[in-house]
C-alpha cells in the first residue's frame, strides 16, 4: 500500500503490505494487512472493486478490524457469508481477476491516503521494498479453441523462463508447466487429461500477465 497508487496520487510517507487468501470452495477471504507512517490514525478502510489506476465502489468495510488509534495499524480477519456484506462468487471472481484494492483513509486524506491492489501471485517483499508494479493484462493467442488433446500457444515476445498455468473457473490450478527456454514462437500444451469445460490460460512475463479463455471439448 502506498500513496502513489491513489487516484489521484497522495504525497505521504505512509506505506503497508498484506495478504489475502481465498479458500478452495470460494466461501471466504482471509486477510491480514499492516500500515505505518500515516499522517494520523486510520479513519476508515475498505476493499474496493476496481483495477489498478482506477477508482471503484466499496465492496467490504475493513474499519472495524483496525484499532484506529495510531499512525501504525493492522487488520486480521475473515470476509465470509456471515459478514454484513456476504462474501459471494462475484467477490471471489473479482479477487481472481486482480479487480480488488485496499484503500486506507485518514482525516488528512479522507478519499484515501494509501492504497494497494490485491494482485494474485504477487510477492509481498517486492511491495514492501517499493519496487513492485502491478502487471498489465494482455491477451494470449491460442488455437484451436475449443480444443482437446493439445493447444497451441503463441509466445510472441514472451521470454523464458516462465510458467504456463491452466486454471479452472474457480481458480484452481489444473496444469502448471515450467517453460525454461524459447525454442520456437509456438508452444504446445498437452491438455489430454483435462476434463471438458472452460478454463483460463495464464503466462506471467516481466511486468505483464498474458491470459486467454480456453474451452476444452
Amino acid at each position: 500500500l502506498s500513496g502513489d497508487q491513489e487516484v489521484p496520487e497522495v504525497a505521504t510517507a505512509g506505506k503497508g503490505s498484506g495478504i489475502v487468501s481465498i479458500d478452495r470452495d470460494q466461501t471466504n477471504a482471509h486477510f491480514m494487512m499492516v500500515v505505518n507512517d500515516l499522517t494520523g490514525p486510520l479513519a476508515m478502510g475498505h476493499f474496493h472493486n476496481g483495477a489498478a489506476g482506477s477508482n471503484g465502489n466499496v465492496i467490504f468495510t475493513l474499519s472495524d478490524f483496525f484499532d484506529q488509534a495510531e499512525i501504525y495499524d493492522g487488520a486480521f480477519g475473515y470476509w465470509d457469508a456471515a459478514s454484513s456484506t456476504p462474501f459471494d462468487a462475484a467477490a471471489a471472481a473479482a479477487f481472481r481477476e486482480d479487480l480488488v484494492y485496499v484503500n486506507i483513509h485518514t482525516s488528512a486524506n479522507p478519499s484515501g491516503e494509501v492504497r494497494g491492489q490485491v494482485i494474485r501471485n504477487s510477492i509481498c517483499s517486492e511491495n514492501v521494498l517499493g519496487i513492485y508494479q502491478a502487471p498489465v493484462r494482455r491477451n494470449l493467442t491460442i488455437f484451436p479453441n475449443p480444443s482437446k488433446g493439445q493447444v497451441q500457444i503463441e509466445l510472441g515476445d514472451i521470454i523464458a523462463p516462465t510458467q504456463v498455468v491452466l486454471t479452472d473457473i474457480s481458480g484452481k490450478t489444473v496444469i502448471a508447466h515450467n517453460l525454461t527456454q524459447n525454442t520456437t514462437s509456438l508452444f504446445t500444451l498437452d491438455i489430454s487429461g483435462v476434463a471438458a469445460g472452460m478454463y483460463v490460460l495464464n503466462i506471467r512475463a516481466d511486468k505483464a500477465i498474458y491470459t486467454a479463455k480456453l474451452f476444452v471439448e
